[in-house]
């Protein structure tokens, strides 16, 4: 994993590239704003799970989360991050005079098309201006004046997203419904992985309609439940070939973890994590 960062007044403005990670931050002042821009990421807020693509604007408060990022074909990912100091926020909000809810910097979590409202793409195209020429504008930092309205600019419309009035109700961010469908199915999906047989397995589970939950998740998620349940039995049987069992073989490891078909499972794996299941198992042993 790489990171870019450079300052814009009191916001760090970076870019991240990896070929897959899990982390686990414990973030106590800033709130993030992650725009992928190759492959996904997903993010545990207290009970909530959230997957954020290109297109999207993942924002998360304060608070302990846990992120796995997704890398894409040949294996990439990467995504602009922005970091604005929650009390900087909450002060220039009382200054203005804004309505609205006050900030929940432990609570926010939220996922935000591009598409949802003009506040959102214009705010996804002033982060790809900044982060164009990233190594420069650390070298060649802007004029203080300049910073001072980049980051107004900023905080201003980050400010208007985190408005939940201020989006359509037609918009992903708003779905509530379908959130609560799609962490229901999560959290079957990561119980139950190695049973589920059909997409009907998983409404059932839910109590909704297979098709409810489909678009459930093409709206949260911008993914098939089919294709977030593979998600979870790759990397349960990653885990196995990592583990310190002598016995493991690559057959048990996919069986254990619900596939069925071991060559589907191979081409899966290697697309996922750009080396073949047998190549992670002889790698642990020796």
């Amino acid at each position: 994993m790489t990171v870019e960062k450079a300052f814009v007044n009191a916001v760090c403005v970076g870019r991240v590239r990896s070929t897959g990670h899990d982390i686990r931050v414990i973030e106590e002042r800033k709130i993030s704003v992650i725009i992928p821009t190759v492959g996904t990421i997903t993010s545990e807020l207290s009970d909530r799970t959230l997957h954020a693509r290109p297109g999207q604007l993942l924002i998360v408060g304060r608070g302990i989360r846990s992120t796995r990022v997704m890398p894409t074909t040949p294996g990439t990912y990467d995504a602009i991050v922005l970091l604005f100091d929650q009390s900087d926020l909450t002060g220039m909000q009382g200054k203005s005079g804004a309505g609205g809810r006050q900030l929940t910097p432990d609570t926010f979590f939220q996922v935000i098309n591009e598409t949802a409202a003009p506040t959102a793409r214009h705010f996804l195209q002033l982060a790809q201006m900044l982060t164009e020429d990233l190594d420069p504008l650390a070298q060649r930092p802007l004029r203080p004046e300049s910073q001072v309205h980049w980051q107004d600019i900023l905080s201003d419309k980050l400010l208007t997203l985190m408005q939940p009035d201020a989006l359509p109700a037609a918009s992903g961010w708003a779905d509530r419904p379908a959130h609560r469908h799609v962490r229901k199915a999560l959290e079957f999906m990561h119980a139950a992985y190695e049973d589920i047989g059909t997409i009907s397995d998983i409404a059932v589970a839910c109590g909704i309609s297979n098709r409810t939950l489909e678009t459930a998740f093409r709206a949260v998620a911008g993914r098939s439940p089919w294709a977030m349940l593979t998600d979870i039995r790759l990397e349960q049987a990653r885990k196995l070939l990592l583990s310190d069992d002598i016995e493991m073989t690559v057959a048990s490891a996919a069986y254990a973890a619900g596939f069925g078909h071991l060559g589907r499972f191979a081409k899966a794996y290697a697309t996922k994590y750009g080396e073949a299941p047998s190549a992670t198992l002889a790698r642990q042993r020796y």
